[in-house]
Protein backbone atom coordinates (compact mmCIF):
# COMPACT_ATOMS: atom_id res chain seq x y z
CA UNK A 1 0.00 0.00 0.00
CA UNK A 2 2.65 2.24 0.86
CA UNK A 3 4.15 1.26 -2.73
CA UNK A 4 1.44 2.54 -4.42
CA UNK A 5 1.06 5.34 -2.21
CA UNK A 6 4.55 6.61 -3.42
CA UNK A 7 3.95 5.63 -6.98
CA UNK A 8 0.76 8.17 -7.10
CA UNK A 9 2.90 10.74 -5.70
CA UNK A 10 5.30 10.45 -7.76
CA UNK A 11 3.31 10.43 -10.52
CA UNK A 12 1.40 13.35 -9.67
CA UNK A 13 4.60 15.30 -8.95
CA UNK A 14 5.92 14.11 -12.66
CA UNK A 15 2.75 15.26 -14.09
CA UNK A 16 2.38 18.79 -11.98
CA UNK A 17 6.32 19.05 -13.25
CA UNK A 18 4.74 18.31 -16.89
CA UNK A 19 2.47 20.48 -16.97
CA UNK A 20 4.34 23.54 -15.25
CA UNK A 21 7.15 23.37 -17.61
CA UNK A 22 5.20 23.86 -20.65
CA UNK A 23 3.26 26.50 -19.57
CA UNK A 24 4.02 30.19 -20.57
CA UNK A 25 6.63 31.86 -19.46
CA UNK A 26 4.64 34.38 -17.81
CA UNK A 27 3.74 31.60 -15.15
CA UNK A 28 7.55 32.38 -13.96
CA UNK A 29 5.47 35.50 -11.70
CA UNK A 30 4.37 34.79 -8.33
CA UNK A 31 2.59 37.09 -5.51
CA UNK A 32 5.21 37.58 -3.48
CA UNK A 33 3.03 39.81 -0.89
CA UNK A 34 2.77 38.43 2.49
CA UNK A 35 4.53 35.49 1.84
CA UNK A 36 7.63 35.15 3.68
CA UNK A 37 8.62 31.94 5.93
CA UNK A 38 11.24 30.72 7.90
CA UNK A 39 14.26 32.41 9.06
CA UNK A 40 15.99 33.87 6.67
CA UNK A 41 18.63 31.67 5.12
CA UNK A 42 18.71 29.68 1.96
CA UNK A 43 15.45 27.37 2.75
CA UNK A 44 13.15 30.00 3.61
CA UNK A 45 10.98 32.17 1.44
CA UNK A 46 11.84 35.92 1.77
CA UNK A 47 9.01 36.73 -0.23
CA UNK A 48 11.01 38.74 -2.59
CA UNK A 49 11.62 37.96 -6.54
CA UNK A 50 14.41 39.76 -7.95
CA UNK A 51 15.54 39.64 -11.57
CA UNK A 52 19.40 39.27 -12.26
CA UNK A 53 20.32 39.86 -15.77
CA UNK A 54 24.18 38.72 -16.80
CA UNK A 55 23.27 36.14 -14.13
CA UNK A 56 26.03 33.76 -15.87
CA UNK A 57 29.35 35.90 -15.87
CA UNK A 58 32.05 36.09 -14.03
CA UNK A 59 30.25 38.04 -11.34
CA UNK A 60 26.76 37.15 -12.14
CA UNK A 61 27.18 33.46 -9.75
CA UNK A 62 28.27 35.30 -7.23
CA UNK A 63 25.39 37.92 -7.25
CA UNK A 64 22.89 35.18 -7.55
CA UNK A 65 24.41 33.12 -4.51
CA UNK A 66 24.44 36.34 -2.27
CA UNK A 67 21.04 37.07 -3.32
CA UNK A 68 19.37 33.76 -3.02
CA UNK A 69 20.60 32.27 0.28
CA UNK A 70 18.21 34.94 2.09
CA UNK A 71 15.54 32.47 0.33
CA UNK A 72 14.80 35.39 -2.23
CA UNK A 73 13.05 33.97 -5.05
CA UNK A 74 16.02 34.07 -8.61
CA UNK A 75 14.54 34.68 -12.28
CA UNK A 76 17.81 34.22 -14.38
CA UNK A 77 16.97 35.40 -18.22
CA UNK A 78 19.51 33.77 -20.40
CA UNK A 79 20.13 33.46 -23.87
CA UNK A 80 20.98 29.79 -24.11
CA UNK A 81 19.98 26.40 -22.38
CA UNK A 82 19.17 25.49 -18.94
CA UNK A 83 22.95 23.87 -19.04
CA UNK A 84 24.22 27.56 -18.83
CA UNK A 85 23.20 28.44 -15.15
CA UNK A 86 22.58 24.53 -14.10
CA UNK A 87 25.52 25.25 -11.52
CA UNK A 88 23.34 28.07 -9.82
CA UNK A 89 20.52 25.93 -8.95
CA UNK A 90 22.17 24.72 -5.87
CA UNK A 91 22.12 27.89 -4.78
CA UNK A 92 18.64 28.38 -3.70
CA UNK A 93 15.88 26.13 -2.13
CA UNK A 94 14.08 23.51 -5.02
CA UNK A 95 12.31 26.14 -6.84
CA UNK A 96 14.11 29.04 -5.99
CA UNK A 97 16.31 29.43 -8.90
CA UNK A 98 14.48 29.63 -11.73
CA UNK A 99 15.70 30.29 -15.46
CA UNK A 100 14.01 32.55 -18.20
CA UNK A 101 14.87 31.50 -21.69
CA UNK A 102 16.53 29.14 -23.82
CA UNK A 103 18.80 29.06 -27.29
CA UNK A 104 15.25 30.06 -28.95
CA UNK A 105 15.72 33.65 -26.92
CA UNK A 106 19.45 34.23 -28.50
CA UNK A 107 18.69 38.28 -28.23
CA UNK A 108 16.71 38.22 -25.35
CA UNK A 109 18.16 41.70 -24.35
CA UNK A 110 16.58 43.41 -27.66
CA UNK A 111 12.99 41.62 -27.19
CA UNK A 112 10.92 43.79 -25.13
CA UNK A 113 7.96 40.99 -24.78
CA UNK A 114 10.20 38.46 -23.51
CA UNK A 115 11.84 41.20 -21.45
CA UNK A 116 8.42 41.77 -20.15
CA UNK A 117 7.61 38.40 -19.51
CA UNK A 118 10.75 38.20 -17.39
CA UNK A 119 9.92 41.28 -15.60
CA UNK A 120 6.57 39.97 -13.89
CA UNK A 121 6.52 40.07 -10.54
CA UNK A 122 9.61 41.22 -9.98
CA UNK A 123 10.88 43.11 -6.94
CA UNK A 124 14.07 43.67 -7.38
CA UNK A 125 15.98 43.87 -10.83
CA UNK A 126 19.89 43.34 -10.98
CA UNK A 127 21.78 44.90 -14.05
CA UNK A 128 24.92 42.88 -14.66
CA UNK A 129 24.71 42.41 -17.78
CA UNK A 130 27.64 44.42 -19.57
CA UNK A 131 31.06 44.18 -22.23
CA UNK A 132 34.68 45.68 -21.75
CA UNK A 133 34.70 45.28 -25.83
CA UNK A 134 32.69 45.18 -28.76
CA UNK A 135 31.94 42.49 -30.73
CA UNK A 136 30.03 42.21 -34.17
CA UNK A 137 26.94 41.20 -32.27
CA UNK A 138 27.04 44.13 -29.54
CA UNK A 139 29.14 47.81 -29.48
CA UNK A 140 29.41 50.00 -26.52
CA UNK A 141 26.29 51.91 -27.49
CA UNK A 142 23.75 49.01 -27.30
CA UNK A 143 24.96 47.13 -24.15
CA UNK A 144 26.35 49.84 -22.52
CA UNK A 145 23.58 52.04 -22.73
CA UNK A 146 20.61 51.34 -24.70
CA UNK A 147 19.81 47.82 -22.97
CA UNK A 148 20.30 49.15 -19.17
CA UNK A 149 17.81 51.83 -20.19
CA UNK A 150 15.68 49.31 -21.85
CA UNK A 151 15.51 47.14 -18.61
CA UNK A 152 14.80 50.02 -16.19
CA UNK A 153 11.92 51.00 -18.31
CA UNK A 154 10.33 47.47 -18.16
CA UNK A 155 11.35 47.40 -14.75
CA UNK A 156 9.53 50.05 -13.86
CA UNK A 157 6.62 49.66 -15.74
CA UNK A 158 6.41 46.01 -14.22
CA UNK A 159 6.24 47.33 -10.79
CA UNK A 160 9.73 46.51 -9.09
CA UNK A 161 11.02 48.68 -6.12
CA UNK A 162 14.66 48.48 -6.88
CA UNK A 163 16.92 48.46 -9.69
CA UNK A 164 20.68 47.99 -9.25
CA UNK A 165 22.75 48.71 -12.04
CA UNK A 166 26.73 48.28 -12.22
CA UNK A 167 29.09 50.42 -13.45
CA UNK A 168 33.03 50.71 -13.40
CA UNK A 169 35.26 53.14 -11.12
CA UNK A 170 37.12 55.86 -13.52
CA UNK A 171 33.13 56.04 -15.92
CA UNK A 172 32.74 59.38 -17.01
CA UNK A 173 31.71 61.88 -19.54
CA UNK A 174 35.78 62.66 -20.38
CA UNK A 175 36.81 59.36 -19.70
CA UNK A 176 39.80 58.49 -21.88
CA UNK A 177 37.89 55.44 -23.94
CA UNK A 178 34.96 54.57 -25.16
CA UNK A 179 33.98 51.62 -22.59
CA UNK A 180 34.00 54.30 -19.72
CA UNK A 181 32.27 56.64 -21.41
CA UNK A 182 29.36 54.32 -22.34
CA UNK A 183 29.15 53.10 -18.94
CA UNK A 184 28.73 56.70 -17.76
CA UNK A 185 26.17 57.24 -20.25
CA UNK A 186 25.01 53.78 -19.56
CA UNK A 187 23.96 55.63 -15.80
CA UNK A 188 22.44 58.83 -16.79
CA UNK A 189 19.93 56.38 -19.34
CA UNK A 190 18.98 54.10 -16.15
CA UNK A 191 18.21 57.29 -14.18
CA UNK A 192 16.23 58.77 -16.87
CA UNK A 193 13.96 55.76 -16.57
CA UNK A 194 13.88 54.54 -12.91
CA UNK A 195 15.10 58.30 -10.86
CA UNK A 196 15.81 56.17 -7.54
CA UNK A 197 17.86 53.24 -9.18
CA UNK A 198 21.18 52.30 -7.67
CA UNK A 199 24.27 52.77 -9.36
CA UNK A 200 27.43 50.57 -8.28
CA UNK A 201 30.61 51.22 -9.77
CA UNK A 202 33.40 48.31 -8.87
CA UNK A 203 36.84 48.02 -9.27
CA UNK A 204 38.62 45.41 -10.96
CA UNK A 205 37.15 42.48 -9.60
CA UNK A 206 39.71 39.27 -8.63
CA UNK A 207 38.80 35.76 -7.94
CA UNK A 208 38.78 31.92 -9.08
CA UNK A 209 37.07 32.75 -12.65
CA UNK A 210 39.00 36.46 -13.16
CA UNK A 211 40.64 37.65 -16.20
CA UNK A 212 42.78 39.82 -14.23
CA UNK A 213 45.29 37.65 -12.41
CA UNK A 214 44.75 34.73 -14.78
CA UNK A 215 45.82 36.50 -17.83
CA UNK A 216 49.18 37.53 -15.98
CA UNK A 217 49.74 33.94 -15.28
CA UNK A 218 49.26 32.84 -18.22
CA UNK A 219 51.34 35.60 -19.97
CA UNK A 220 54.32 34.20 -17.28
CA UNK A 221 53.67 30.76 -18.55
CA UNK A 222 53.52 30.70 -21.81
CA UNK A 223 55.17 33.86 -22.92
CA UNK A 224 59.09 34.72 -23.18
CA UNK A 225 58.04 38.02 -21.47
CA UNK A 226 55.06 39.60 -19.68
CA UNK A 227 54.26 43.07 -20.95
CA UNK A 228 53.34 46.09 -18.68
CA UNK A 229 52.39 48.54 -20.70
CA UNK A 230 52.95 52.22 -19.80
CA UNK A 231 55.88 50.49 -17.52
CA UNK A 232 53.39 48.73 -15.33
CA UNK A 233 53.10 52.46 -12.85
CA UNK A 234 48.72 52.49 -13.16
CA UNK A 235 47.53 52.42 -9.93
CA UNK A 236 44.16 50.72 -9.10
CA UNK A 237 42.60 49.08 -6.41
CA UNK A 238 41.34 45.19 -6.95
CA UNK A 239 38.25 44.15 -5.16
CA UNK A 240 37.40 40.25 -4.40
CA UNK A 241 34.00 39.34 -6.55
CA UNK A 242 32.65 38.20 -3.53
CA UNK A 243 33.07 41.35 -1.39
CA UNK A 244 31.44 43.00 -4.53
CA UNK A 245 28.57 40.50 -4.45
CA UNK A 246 27.80 41.10 -0.87
CA UNK A 247 27.51 44.41 -1.30
CA UNK A 248 25.17 44.15 -4.23
CA UNK A 249 22.99 42.39 -2.21
CA UNK A 250 23.05 44.60 0.37
CA UNK A 251 22.13 47.85 -1.94
CA UNK A 252 19.32 46.01 -3.73
CA UNK A 253 17.60 45.13 -0.31
CA UNK A 254 18.29 48.18 1.47
CA UNK A 255 15.91 51.50 0.97
CA UNK A 256 19.00 53.52 2.31
CA UNK A 257 20.57 53.35 -0.95
CA UNK A 258 18.16 54.36 -3.79
CA UNK A 259 19.26 56.79 -5.83
CA UNK A 260 22.63 56.96 -4.86
CA UNK A 261 25.68 56.05 -6.44
CA UNK A 262 28.45 53.90 -4.68
CA UNK A 263 31.87 52.96 -5.64
CA UNK A 264 33.34 49.49 -4.46
CA UNK A 265 37.27 48.98 -4.13
CA UNK A 266 39.70 47.10 -2.89
CA UNK A 267 41.10 48.25 0.96
CA UNK A 268 44.79 48.10 -1.12
CA UNK A 269 46.50 50.00 -3.60
CA UNK A 270 48.59 48.20 -6.47
CA UNK A 271 50.69 49.60 -9.53
CA UNK A 272 50.45 47.35 -12.14
CA UNK A 273 53.54 45.96 -11.81
CA UNK A 274 52.99 45.21 -8.14
CA UNK A 275 50.38 43.15 -8.99
CA UNK A 276 51.83 40.97 -11.82
CA UNK A 277 54.64 40.56 -9.03
CA UNK A 278 52.15 39.17 -6.80
CA UNK A 279 50.54 36.57 -9.21
CA UNK A 280 54.35 35.88 -10.42
CA UNK A 281 55.22 34.62 -6.73
CA UNK A 282 52.21 32.24 -6.85
CA UNK A 283 52.58 30.73 -9.57
CA UNK A 284 56.39 30.34 -8.81
CA UNK A 285 58.20 31.29 -11.94
CA UNK A 286 60.72 33.44 -12.60
CA UNK A 287 59.59 37.17 -13.02
CA UNK A 288 59.43 37.29 -17.23
CA UNK A 289 57.58 41.23 -17.02
CA UNK A 290 58.75 43.69 -19.12
CA UNK A 291 57.97 47.70 -18.82
CA UNK A 292 56.95 48.72 -22.28
CA UNK A 293 56.09 52.03 -23.74
CA UNK A 294 51.94 52.31 -24.25
CA UNK A 295 52.74 53.93 -28.13
CA UNK A 296 54.08 50.79 -28.55
CA UNK A 297 50.98 48.52 -27.25
CA UNK A 298 48.43 50.94 -28.59
CA UNK A 299 49.90 50.74 -32.62
CA UNK A 300 50.34 46.93 -32.30
CA UNK A 301 46.53 46.90 -30.89
CA UNK A 302 45.05 49.21 -33.75
CA UNK A 303 47.35 47.33 -36.58
CA UNK A 304 45.29 43.74 -34.59
CA UNK A 305 42.16 45.87 -35.35
CA UNK A 306 42.46 47.01 -38.73
CA UNK A 307 42.35 43.19 -39.72
CA UNK A 308 39.79 41.81 -37.49
CA UNK A 309 37.01 44.90 -38.02
CA UNK A 310 37.19 43.93 -41.04
CA UNK A 311 36.38 40.36 -41.23
CA UNK A 312 32.84 39.12 -42.18
CA UNK A 313 33.21 36.31 -39.74
CA UNK A 314 33.43 36.26 -35.74
CA UNK A 315 37.63 36.66 -35.37
CA UNK A 316 38.81 33.76 -32.91
CA UNK A 317 38.52 34.21 -29.41
CA UNK A 318 42.50 35.07 -28.74
CA UNK A 319 41.88 37.84 -31.60
CA UNK A 320 39.23 39.39 -29.20
CA UNK A 321 41.73 40.26 -26.17
CA UNK A 322 39.70 42.21 -24.47
CA UNK A 323 43.13 43.82 -22.39
CA UNK A 324 45.21 44.12 -26.11
CA UNK A 325 42.31 46.36 -27.45
CA UNK A 326 42.84 50.12 -28.49
CA UNK A 327 40.49 50.78 -25.56
CA UNK A 328 41.37 48.88 -23.39
CA UNK A 329 45.11 50.40 -23.37
CA UNK A 330 43.51 53.55 -23.51
CA UNK A 331 42.18 53.30 -20.08
CA UNK A 332 45.74 52.48 -18.31
CA UNK A 333 46.56 55.94 -17.34
CA UNK A 334 42.76 56.43 -15.98
CA UNK A 335 39.68 54.65 -16.80
CA UNK A 336 38.55 51.39 -14.82
CA UNK A 337 41.82 51.55 -12.90
CA UNK A 338 41.46 54.96 -11.63
CA UNK A 339 42.69 55.26 -7.97
CA UNK A 340 39.85 56.61 -6.29
CA UNK A 341 40.73 59.02 -2.73
CA UNK A 342 39.35 58.20 0.24
CA UNK A 343 37.78 61.57 0.21
CA UNK A 344 35.61 60.29 -2.71
CA UNK A 345 34.65 56.84 -1.13
CA UNK A 346 33.70 58.44 2.13
CA UNK A 347 30.08 57.42 2.74
CA UNK A 348 30.46 55.51 -0.46
CA UNK A 349 32.31 52.36 -0.64
CA UNK A 350 31.78 48.60 0.47
CA UNK A 351 32.45 49.96 4.86
CA UNK A 352 29.21 52.06 4.47
CA UNK A 353 27.20 49.34 3.67
CA UNK A 354 28.48 47.02 6.46
CA UNK A 355 31.13 44.67 4.09
CA UNK A 356 34.71 44.73 4.73
CA UNK A 357 36.73 44.03 1.52
CA UNK A 358 39.40 41.68 2.32
CA UNK A 359 42.77 42.53 0.95
CA UNK A 360 43.41 40.12 -2.06
CA UNK A 361 46.92 39.53 -1.65
CA UNK A 362 46.49 37.38 1.38
CA UNK A 363 44.16 34.09 2.29
CA UNK A 364 42.28 32.09 -0.14
CA UNK A 365 41.74 35.07 -2.65
CA UNK A 366 44.48 34.06 -4.68
CA UNK A 367 44.33 30.18 -4.00
CA UNK A 368 43.37 28.91 -8.07
CA UNK A 369 46.66 30.34 -9.09
CA UNK A 370 48.35 27.28 -7.55
CA UNK A 371 46.97 25.52 -10.53
CA UNK A 372 49.26 27.23 -12.68
CA UNK A 373 52.19 25.76 -10.88
CA UNK A 374 54.57 23.77 -12.92
CA UNK A 375 54.78 19.96 -11.83
CA UNK A 376 51.72 20.56 -9.33
CA UNK A 377 50.08 22.95 -7.02
CA UNK A 378 52.41 21.95 -4.59
CA UNK A 379 55.39 22.94 -6.62
CA UNK A 380 56.88 25.20 -9.10
CA UNK A 381 59.67 26.19 -11.05
CA UNK A 382 61.05 28.51 -8.42
CA UNK A 383 60.02 25.93 -5.54
CA UNK A 384 63.46 23.96 -4.15
CA UNK A 385 63.50 20.57 -2.51
CA UNK A 386 65.23 22.58 0.53
CA UNK A 387 63.39 25.57 0.44
CA UNK A 388 59.41 26.87 -0.56
CA UNK A 389 58.38 23.58 -1.95
CA UNK A 390 59.17 21.52 0.97
CA UNK A 391 57.58 23.99 3.56
CA UNK A 392 54.21 23.11 2.33
CA UNK A 393 54.41 19.85 3.72
CA UNK A 394 54.81 20.56 7.20
CA UNK A 395 51.84 18.53 8.29
CA UNK A 396 50.58 17.95 11.47
CA UNK A 397 50.72 14.66 12.90
CA UNK A 398 48.78 13.11 16.08
CA UNK A 399 51.09 12.98 19.05
CA UNK A 400 50.07 11.81 23.14
CA UNK A 401 50.63 15.48 23.76
CA UNK A 402 48.23 16.86 20.95
CA UNK A 403 49.11 18.13 17.73
CA UNK A 404 52.58 18.96 16.83
CA UNK A 405 54.11 20.31 13.40
CA UNK A 406 56.29 17.87 11.50
CA UNK A 407 59.32 19.22 9.00
CA UNK A 408 59.23 16.61 5.92
CA UNK A 409 62.88 16.50 4.19
CA UNK A 410 63.01 15.94 0.67
CA UNK A 411 63.16 12.37 0.73
CA UNK A 412 59.77 11.87 2.31
CA UNK A 413 58.42 14.56 0.32
CA UNK A 414 58.98 12.68 -2.56
CA UNK A 415 57.30 9.43 -0.97
CA UNK A 416 53.98 11.17 -0.08
CA UNK A 417 53.60 12.56 -3.48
Amino acid sequence: ARFRAGMAYTLGMVRAFSSSASSSFSSLAVATEGVAKGGGFRSSVSGVQAVIFGSTGFLGRYVVNAVARGGTRVILPNRADDQEFMHMKVMGDLGQIVGFGNNSTPHILRDEALLGKALEGADVVINLAAREYETPNYKFGEINVDIPKRLARLAKAAGATKFVQTSCVGAASDAPNAYLRSKFDGEDAVRSEFDDASIVRLATLVGAEDRSTRDVATWVLKSPFTPLWDGGDTRFRPLHVADAAAGINIVAKSDDHAGKTLTFVGPKVFTKKEFADMVVKEVREPDNTLPLPLTLGLAMARAKEVVTNRLPFQPPAWALDPNMTSDALLALSDGCHYDPTDAELAGADLKSVGIEPRDISKGLSLEHLRAYRYEGIDYGSTATDAGQSVSLYKRHATQADGWQEMDVDAKVRKDIR
